[in-house]
């Protein structure tokens, strides 16, 4: 099939919402991402843990791009604390880039 684009796992989270905010990050980023194996939980110890765990996948192209923000994603994730959205004043952990409750940028 020519033309065909291949994908790459950038991303093994421990929790489906890791998955789907660091998807979210992506998708404002212009990074089309899929979430695999989100439901996969149930069959631990019939499969290997890390087949269990929802991971994020990109295209070959996105890649590079992918892995910097999951690296800057990983990193604030590190980083205790909160942020007030200045939308709606809602705080925030520090490591989101927009607000649980309203959606805006942090």
């Amino acid at each position: 099939m020519a033309g065909a684009l291949s994908m790459r796992r950038v991303y093994v989270a421990t929790t489906p919402l890791d998955a789907y905010l660091l998807r979210d990050l992506l998708s404002h980023a212009g990074i089309e991402a899929q979430v695999f194996n989100e439901f996969a939980r149930g069959a631990l110890g019939d499969i290997p843990l890390d087949a269990a765990q929802p991971q994020l996948w990109v295209d070959d192209e996105d890649q590079q791009r992918a892995e910097s923000l999951v690296r800057e994603f990983s990193a604030r994730r590190a980083v205790a604390g909160t942020l007030s959205c200045p939308h709606c004043g809602e705080e925030n952990p520090d490591s989101f880039e927009l607000c649980w409750k309203c959606g805006g940028g942090l």
